[in-house]
Order: structure tokens, then C-alpha cells, then sequence
């Protein structure tokens, strides 16, 4: 008989790095993604859910990089082949939080193009790792502990933990991620 010790939970990371080029070996559009790889025992739901979504993530902006975004660096180079700088399409995560029952990721995604500018877009995601789900706010605050926070919200802004808008957030659902001290961070990147 066999025995095998039983495999544990881990996050490791996983990149897609190519560059792409004009016709005369020019390199007009760099990819570099960086995603999370999540292996779990055989049946962890949280593989069923997370895992499969990060990879169709970093996928789905792979081909938009190879296609889209790279006859856009094309045209630009054929523009102005003096000028012109290579475009990026970037991606890095964080694990920001990992417990026996939830697990916070922080995805940043950004193209660059060749005249400095960026688009940045940030998201989050908070499963609950026994049920392999999305977690909400509300899931984490719950009404009588916005009651105390609320109490306590100007001490809370100074220390940076929460926003003046925390009523609102919880009632939009925001996106927001959890830190390794227990903080709760919503959101507040914009896109340039």
C-alpha cells in the first residue's frame, strides 16, 4: 500500500513574460504578468473557484496584450519610429492576508504607452476558504460593529485604516482587501 502525505494549501506565483516585435525586430510592446497559483488538496473548493479565475485573468489580458494593445504599438511605432518608446501591459498581485479561513488577493493591472501615460486598474478579491466563495463586506462588518467604528472614526482616519465614506462603502459594496494586521482597506485607486 502507498501512503502519501496529503497535499497542503499554497500560493505561489505564476508569470507570462514575452515581447513583442515589429517587423524590423524592434520591440514595440513588453508583457509582463505576474498572477497567483493556488494548489490545493484535491477538492479544496477554494481550487475550484480561485484558482481557475486567476488564470483566466492573466489569460484574458495576455490576449488582449498580444492583439489589441500590440497592433496599437504598432501603429504607434509606425508613426514615429524615432520617438518611440515600447508600450507595457503589466500585472502584480499580493497576497495580502492568509488564514485558516480566508485568503486576500490584491491584482494591479496597467498598460504604459510610449508617451509616459498609464491606465491603472486594481482589483480585489476575499474568499472564504472553506466555502471556495467571494466574501462581501458585510460578510467581515457587521451593522453593530459600523455602530463602533463609527464611534471611533476619527481616530480610525488618522491612523489611515478607514475612509470618511464607510457608510457608503459598505452600502455600494466596494471592493476592498484585508491586511495581515486585521484592517480592513477599501479601494481607492483611480484610473488615469
Amino acid at each position: 500500500m502507498l501512503f502519501t502525505k496529503r497535499k497542503r494549501f499554497e500560493i505561489t506565483e505564476k508569470q507570462i513574460k514575452e515581447e513583442l516585435f515589429s517587423e524590423n525586430k524592434t520591440t514595440v510592446l513588453k508583457i509582463n504578468l505576474k498572477y497567483p497559483h493556488i494548489e490545493c488538496p484535491k477538492g479544496d473548493k477554494l481550487s475550484i473557484n480561485a484558482k481557475p479565475l486567476y488564470e483566466k485573468i492573466a489569460y484574458n489580458f495576455a490576449e488582449y496584450a498580444k492583439t489589441d494593445l500590440y497592433k496599437k504599438a504598432l501603429d504607434l511605432y509606425n508613426a514615429d519610429p524615432n520617438g518611440f518608446i515600447p508600450l507595457s501591459a503589466v500585472m502584480v498581485w499580493e497576497n495580502t492576508f492568509l488564514s485558516e479561513d480566508y485568503l486576500s488577493v490584491l491584482l494591479d493591472v496597467s498598460i504604459s504607452d510610449s508617451h509616459g501615460n498609464k491606465s491603472l486598474q486594481r482589483k480585489t478579491q476575499v474568499w472564504d476558504r472553506k466555502r471556495g466563495t467571494k466574501c462581501s463586506f458585510d460578510d467581515f462588518i457587521t451593522t453593530d460593529r459600523l455602530k463602533e467604528l463609527k464611534k471611533s472614526q476619527d481616530l480610525q482616519e488618522k491612523g489611515g485604516f478607514f475612509h470618511k465614506d464607510l457608510f457608503v462603502l459598505r452600502e455600494n459594496e466596494i471592493e476592498f482587501y484585508v491586511m495581515k494586521n486585521g484592517g480592513y482597506y477599501p479601494i481607492t485607486l483611480s484610473i488615469s
